[in-house]
């Protein structure tokens, strides 16, 4: 079971929910990154879902998702980080629905292979790890 706070919860001009969550992290994902943001996905599956029947009305469906960076100034506001609705692919499965099932995979396959990945830099065990080791490009 997935569990988790959603900060602020909002309609937009077509009725739609848009599931803001509030940041103060002074490091924030890029722009780019947000489109694929597993969090803000996930949000939106639980809107189309039916999670928030009971708080927005029946049927409610999303209409996007949202980082506020209250830590980061963009002209006397906080930086907001927008995720669009997503849409299917081709073959009818959102990016979010690809993530958890990867997810899903990962578990049950009981292979945890560490990774180089953007948090490294900020990790207590680039030391120790076994990824840092056998790319040579430990981090300091």
């Amino acid at each position: 079971a997935l569990a988790g706070r959603i900060d602020r919860v909002e309609a937009d001009a077509d009725g739609r929910i848009v599931v803001v969550d509030f940041k103060t992290s002074k490091n924030p994902p890029t722009d780019r990154s947000v489109k694929d943001n597993p969090q803000l996905g996930f949000y939106q599956l639980a809107v189309d879902q039916g999670g928030f029947d009971g708080l927005c009305g029946e049927g409610v469906r999303s209409g996007g998702a949202e980082l506020v960076q209250l830590r980061v100034d963009q002209g006397g506001m906080p930086k907001v980080q927008q995720q669009p609705p997503q849409a299917p692919d081709s073959d009818g499965r959102k990016t979010i629905e690809i993530q958890l099932a990867t997810g899903a995979a990962v578990v049950r396959g009981e292979d945890f292979a560490a990774t180089v990945n953007p948090y490294c830099n900020r990790c207590e065990f680039a030391g120790l790890c076994p990824a840092q080791q056998h790319t040579g490009t430990m981090l300091s």
